[in-house]
């Protein structure tokens, strides 16, 4: 019995020593990859600085486009809109028509 727990007490020290040295391997790991991070981050910050300036340089493009297009599209509408209002009050005439209906006759005995 004696011999059997210090073989398992052995192979528990064996494992504790390998649990140790992976620990040891993964905080040094860790402090690499939290360097790599410090190094990264002013890179990023910059980065997404820039995108910033361009996303709002792309929506003041935009947008002073579609406001050029709207004056210019409100400015060709306007007579437009200007000549319907002037028509819709006033309705044409229906007594012009039976005249052009005659004037052919009238052009005709007039050259004969």
């Amino acid at each position: 019995q004696l011999t059997g727990a210090k073989e398992v007490q052995q192979t528990a020290a064996d494992e504790m020593t390998s649990a140790d040295q992976q620990q040891q391997e993964r905080e040094k790991e860790l402090r690499a990859a939290e360097a790599e991070l410090a190094k990264f981050e002013p890179a990023h910050t910059a980065a997404v600085a820039a995108r910033d300036g361009k996303v709002e340089q792309l929506q003041n493009f935009k947008d002073f486009n579609l406001a050029c297009f709207e004056t210019v599209r409100d400015r060709a509408d306007a007579p437009k809109k200007q000549k319907t209002e002037e028509a819709e009050p006033e309705e044409l005439p229906s007594k012009d028509i039976p005249q052009l209906e005659s004037a052919p006759a009238q052009v005709a005995e007039a050259g004969a």
